[in-house]
């Protein structure tokens, strides 16, 4: 008999036609065939599906018909992403839901409700259908899951693995029989046996170097991060060190264990925390340090895998030595009779502190200067108070006064300084009583006799205020604060007494308030002067004093601009054997403005 083919290529059902005339290519229904399509398309790709399998001899409580007479399926459900397929299952005994895993080809209970007893079930729950599994924590406590059935652990927990390594232990476990095995009992039953747990251990701990921070010229703070927080920390810190003869990195192992040339060290940070820090000092100038990381717990220390390094500041470069101006003269206040009970040759002449006018209302002042810039005071310096012999060279100073106060200041021997035989350093200057004078503000002017030895000088002038003038006067107060860098002493102000006078009386070691500049108005100039010693705080002679080393500033002002310093290798003060520095400023300039202002003058000794 001839056979007829047909194909289904046009893939369309064609059900509005009589069968007798549906056309080639179309059928009028289809059974297993998935039509795939594209998104609003009307035509697609036609596939035959795969046809049904059976599934036997499964002998499962719920669809064995020993166990559960006249199950059948009574609905399915497909899930194709995870190729399962889910059915629900009546039987004259026990209903249930079951899953069957495609991939595995396996047939897995989900759910069993029995309507009745089974009194001939013949499957009996085993240690092996519960399908336990576990695992331990580091600290000892064991998590069990269970397949089928309630799992305990008979051992309620393990000791901590504090080891170093992973421990494979043996759990005992007891599993309660599910309802519907032949061995269920509602008072309880189990099952027993024993799965194999990898328990972790205690690990040390794993920090990590981070950037060092603070660098400076001998210090730096050393920085790391813990990685792994539970981890029982006893103590943090860090290995550092750097090689003497050289800049080059050091390794772990060379920051662990040293080596020749080697200068290496340890710190313990305080406390123990996720982020922690030490700082470190007495690191040499311009030097490559290398550190690393490290913490301990129980099991032992961790070392950082990344060392770091950082360099220290180079040392600060010495200016240039600012020198006092040659040929050039000064006025400055003496030490006065406040310390003693009257006047004395001493008091009148010395380089002092303090207000020009002392506290028996008389000026006391002294005129220096240098016919060179080193610096030096012995042998340079050039004012003489001494008459010339016969035929000699006159090489005194003349003060006047300034007309332009409200009167003529009148001066006691205002022709020149008074002689003090045998003292060619200084001379000094006492005025007379001041209670006769007008309240104003008046400058005093000291210049070189013609053809003198210092005529040639640039005359000084210093402005005094007597009584309470009108005008608005500025006054800067100077407060010396000495440092160094280095191995050296910390210099400190010059302190010392001899006789009926002397030079800081009441001040101390390292900080001194009567130094001032002022009062004056604002155009003035005066200058002040900080001698300074290395030793005990007297007049002793700064060993090995190199002025190209001695850095001075003052907070937020600017050198050169708001005032000027110069230094002196020996300072021209009472006793003339320290050096020193000398600020002068116009305190309305250096204190913006203000009338009254305390300065701190930083002077640091890089030795």
């Amino acid at each position: 008999m001839a056979q007829s083919k047909r194909t289904f290529n046009k893939a369309k059902l064609e059900r509005d036609l009589d069968d007798r005339i549906v056309p080639q290519g179309t059928y009028r229904d289809a059974l297993n065939i998935s039509i795939d399509t594209s998104e609003d398309a009307n035509v697609g790709v036609i596939e035959n599906m795969k046809g049904n399998e059976l599934i036997s001899n499964q002998s499962i409580l719920g669809l064995s018909s020993s166990t559960n007479p006249n199950a059948k399926v009574i609905g399915s459900y497909s899930h194709p992403e995870e190729n399962k397929i889910y059915y629900f299952v009546t039987g004259d005994n026990t209903d249930g839901i079951f899953e069957y895993d495609i991939t595995n080809n396996a047939i897995n209970t989900l759910l069993l409700d029995s309507t009745k007893p089974i009194v001939s079930q013949k499957v009996t729950f085993t240690f092996t259908m519960a399908g336990v599994t576990g695992s331990i924590s580091q600290n000892g406590v064991i998590n069990l899951l269970a397949g089928k059935g309630s799992a305990v652990a008979v051992t309620p927990r393990f000791p901590a693995n504090t080891s170093g390594s992973t421990k494979s232990v043996k759990i005992p476990v007891k599993v309660r029989v599910p309802r519907g095995y032949a061995n269920y009992k509602s008072s309880g039953a189990y099952v027993t046996g024993s799965i194999t747990a990898s328990q972790v251990s205690l690990t040390a701990p794993t920090p990590t170097t981070a950037s060092a921070t603070n660098v400076s010229l001998t210090t730096a703070t050393l920085n790391g991060e813990l990685d792994n927080d539970d981890v029982n920390v006893t103590s943090q810190g860090f290995f550092f060190g750097y090689k003497s003869a050289s800049n080059t990195a050091l390794t772990v192992s060379e920051l662990t264990s040293g080596g020749s040339g080697i200068v290496r060290s340890t710190v313990t940070s305080t406390g123990v925390n996720n982020d922690f820090n030490k700082d470190v000092t007495g690191i040499p100038n311009s030097k490559l340090v290398s550190f690393v990381a490290i913490a301990t717990n129980s099991v032992g220390q961790g070392v950082a895998t990344n060392v770091l390094t950082f360099t220290t500041s180079a040392a600060p470069v010495a200016p240039a030595a600012n020198r006092p101006y040659a040929n050039r003269l000064y006025i400055h206040p003496v030490v006065g009779p406040d310390l003693g009970t009257g006047i004395t040759t001493n008091d009148s002449k010395q380089i002092g502190y303090g207000n020009i006018i002392k506290s028996d209302n008389r000026i006391y002042f002294t005129v220096f200067g240098f016919n060179a810039s080193t610096g030096l005071y012995t042998d340079q310096a050039v004012i003489m108070d001494n008459t010339p012999a016969t035929g000699g060279v006159d090489d005194r100073i003349q003060v006047t006064a300034n007309a332009s106060g409200p009167a003529t200041l009148t001066l006691s021997n205002s022709n020149s300084f008074a002689i003090s035989s045998g003292d060619i350093r200084f001379s000094g200057f006492n005025s007379a009583a001041l209670g006769s004078q007008t309240a104003g503000m008046y400058t005093i002017t000291a210049t070189g006799l013609a053809g003198g030895t210092v005529a040639n000088f640039t005359p000084a002038t210093l402005q005094v205020k007597i009584g309470s003038p009108s005008a608005t006067t500025f006054t800067s107060t100077i407060q010396p604060a000495f440092a160094k860098t280095g191995t050296g002493t910390t210099p400190f102000l010059s302190q010392s007494g001899s006789g009926d006078y002397a030079y800081n009386e009441g001040g101390s070691r390292t900080s001194f308030s009567n130094i001032g500049i002022g009062p004056m108005e604002s155009g003035n100039k005066g200058i002040a002067i900080i001698p300074f010693s290395n030793t005990t705080g007297t007049f002793d002679t700064f060993s090995g004093f190199d002025a190209t080393k001695v850095a001075v500033s003052i907070s937020g002002k600017t050198a050169g601009t708001d005032y000027d310093y110069y230094i002196f290798d020996t300072c021209p003060v009472i006793y003339g054997t320290t050096p020193g520095i000398m600020i002068e400023a116009d305190p309305n300039v250096l204190n913006d403005g203000t009338t009254s202002v305390t300065h701190t003058v930083t002077i640091t000794y890089n030795y």
